[in-house]
């Protein structure tokens, strides 16, 4: 029997609201810390949300891939998609040919739709302190904030690393990376992209959770 796509339980430092910004199909997530406080956020995520059902509208209904090995295992180095569809250059640190790295600005796979870098910036961007050798590929932390790192505050929902779901998932490694649209079955309650402090990293046998809005835990 075919497992069906969940809906991913939100692991964040405040409580998620739907944000109908790509239509009335996925959603981008939105904090509450962030409806109180500037209409910024909204704006960033609706647009974002709108570029990706753009760039599947070019690419025969697919959304954008995980990395260069989604398809490719073999190739080297590494270069993600899902933690940059957009925004600026990353620093020297994350830039190609490191073994991790992002693409710079103009290669990014949303800047042909939204070509802003500030819709990919969320004010309260604290980064992520990853310890070195550990975090996406071992690239270590993001700092002082994943925009000023990797150029961009938020996640493509790709891989689902150690997050919890209501159901079991169809395709933990990838998720939606390089779906059709219509793959999940209720896409109104599935996310499409999120802060990334709103999820939990594991690594190597331990967990990483990260605040940006509230202060519960260390933002590290």
């Amino acid at each position: 029997m075919e497992k069906r796509p969940n809906e991913q339980r939100k692991t964040g430092a405040s409580e998620p609201k739907k944000h109908p910004g790509t239509s009335g199909k996925y959603f981008t997530t939105v904090t509450l810390a962030e409806l109180r406080n500037d209409p910024l956020w909204l704006n960033n995520l609706h647009q974002i949300g709108l570029a990706l059902h753009m760039y599947a509208d070019d690419n025969n209904d697919n959304l954008p891939p995980r990395d260069n090995q989604q398809f490719s295992p073999a190739v080297m180095p590494q270069v993600a998609y899902a933690p940059a569809l957009g925004g600026k250059d990353p620093v020297l640190a994350f830039a190609f040919p490191n073994p991790w790295s992002v693409p710079n600005a103009t290669n990014r796979l949303l800047y042909h739709y939204v070509s802003s870098f500030e819709s990919f910036h969320c004010p309260a961007d604290k980064g992520q302190n990853f310890p070195t050798g550990s975090g996406y590929g071992g690239s270590g932390p993001f700092k002082p904030s994943n925009y000023e790192s990797i150029g961009c505050s938020y996640r493509f929902n790709g891989n689902l690393w150690d997050n919890a779901t209501r159901q079991a998932t169809a395709d933990p490694n990838y998720n939606l990376t390089s779906k059709k649209v219509s793959w999940a079955p209720t896409p109104s309650l599935f996310i499409m992209v999120h802060e990334p402090p709103a999820f939990v990293y594991g690594d190597s046998g331990v967990e990483y959770l990260f605040h940006w809005h509230y202060r519960l835990a260390p933002a590290g």
